[in-house]
């Protein structure tokens, strides 16, 4: 890549394409299509991924309905400090961000 775009300036984010070795991208698209086939189209993978996104739908349903009481109070005055219904969900979603999935899980066990 820097020798494809040698111009004595750094090259950054946007500036440039990724230049590669034909080898290389032929390397990186056979792992990418390993990966797709075998991990990321695993049934059972996608059946807990789908639990999960139910759980975290469920999670962030009940924080807004319970916000701000149940919010870790950092969150509570941003809460407080939101201009609108859009700002408040926001704040409900950076709070479940924060958690770990152990917490989420504990957290949708209380609230849910």
């Amino acid at each position: 890549t820097l020798a494809a775009h040698a111009s004595g300036r750094p090259v950054r984010r946007y500036t440039a394409d990724l230049v590669m070795p034909a080898q290389v991208a032929a390397e990186v698209a056979l792992l990418k299509a390993v990966a797709l086939r075998y991990v990321m189209s695993d049934p059972q993978r996608l059946t807990l991924q789908r639990a999960q996104r139910e759980l975290l739908a469920e999670l962030v349903d009940a924080l807004l309905a319970k916000a701000p009481d149940e919010l870790e109070p950092a969150l509570a005055a941003s809460w407080h400090d939101a201009a609108d219904d859009a700002a408040r969900t926001r704040v409900v979603v950076d709070q479940v961000a924060l958690l770990t999935d152990q917490q989420a899980v504990s957290w949708h066990a209380r609230l849910v």
